[in-house]
């Protein structure tokens, strides 16, 4: 299975207030959340990393709110760069109708971020082979 996502991530604090209101999210949209994602997991966010295959396929319905709630890591190894290392980062989520993948990044200042630091990536496309 090939997993295929955008590179560019809203984090999910920003993304769930510029898409709905009704999530339990107040306020406006982060009028400047961040257009790049740095290099710190980067495997882990194009889904080129190497547990890519394990993430399920099936699709999990859930809010904003919910995913705000998860635990983070307590800490980030260098094992983290290249594997995914929550239960969260392997599944399928869906928003709105809108399929994301998730993951937790490392604190980077990013406008809107989620409490959590969890970050979702939309996916563009799944091949299984």
């Amino acid at each position: 299975m090939m997993i295929a996502t955008l590179g560019a991530a809203a984090p999910a604090a920003a993304s769930a207030k510029a898409t709905s209101p009704s999530l339990g999210r107040t306020g406006p949209a982060a009028a400047h959340a961040s257009t790049t994602c740095g290099s710190w997991r980067w495997p882990v966010k194009t889904g080129s990393d190497a547990t890519r295959y394990q993430v399920s396929r099936t699709t999990w319905y859930t809010g904003v709110n919910y995913l705000d709630s998860l635990t983070p890591p307590s800490s980030f190894g260098s094992y983290a760069q290249n594997h995914r290392i929550k239960w969260p980062e392997f599944h399928t989520w869906q928003i709105n109708d809108t399929t994301l993948v998730g993951f937790f990044d490392e604190e980077h200042n990013v406008t809107g971020a989620a409490p959590n630091k969890i970050e979702l990536h939309p996916v563009i496309y799944i091949r299984v082979r």
